[in-house]
């Protein structure tokens, strides 16, 4: 009896059947989606998302709808792992100095 509660409990949710699935304010983006997408759009969007009731057909819908972009700038983090292995493999007087240079950084 509970496996039959979870899958009743899965279509629904799968449908939209249940309370929390209520379509939320626009996004406030400065690609300025809201202004692009109107109201009515997104309501049939929502609407055909939740009433497919497929898990697998909802996962399809959102690859369809969605591009891929790359970032304009990507930013390298600095390695410090150098600093590191130094303060391990020296000296005691070495080792102050270095801890002094690390906590520069």
């Amino acid at each position: 009896m509970d496996t039959w509660t979870k899958v009743k409990t899965k279509k629904l949710r799968n449908i939209g059947a249940q309370p929390q699935k209520c379509m939320r304010d626009p996004c406030a983006c400065k690609l300025k989606c809201f202004e692009t997408i109107q109201h009515e759009d997104r309501l049939n969007l929502f609407e055909y998302f939740w009433a497919t009731g497929c898990y697998e057909t909802q996962w399809h819908f959102i690859l369809n709808s969605t591009e891929i972009k790359e970032p304009k700038v990507i930013k390298i983090k600095k390695d410090n792992c150098k600093i590191c292995s130094e303060y391990e493999n020296t000296t005691e007087e070495a080792k102050l100095q270095l801890q002094q240079l690390y906590e520069t950084y």
